[in-house]
């Protein structure tokens, strides 16, 4: 397995594990019962001018 493979492999172990976890927190947290994600699109839209789309399955996203 090469370097770039491990990495790859690490990564989305690291999405798949807390993602439910993430999620069931992240939803509950959200007051109007927008999603989440679709509010830190909004958020980053607002405060950086530019539309950028969020993955669930993305281990730097669900860090935030």
């Amino acid at each position: 397995m090469t370097d770039p493979e491990r990495i790859g492999s690490g990564r989305k172990l690291l999405a798949e594990g807390p993602a439910a976890f993430v999620d069931e927190h992240m939803s509950a947290a959200q007051p109007d019962g927008k999603d989440w994600l679709t509010a830190l699109e909004a958020e980053d839209r607002t405060r950086w001018g530019c539309i950028r789309r969020l993955s669930r399955t993305d281990p730097a996203q669900t860090r935030r």
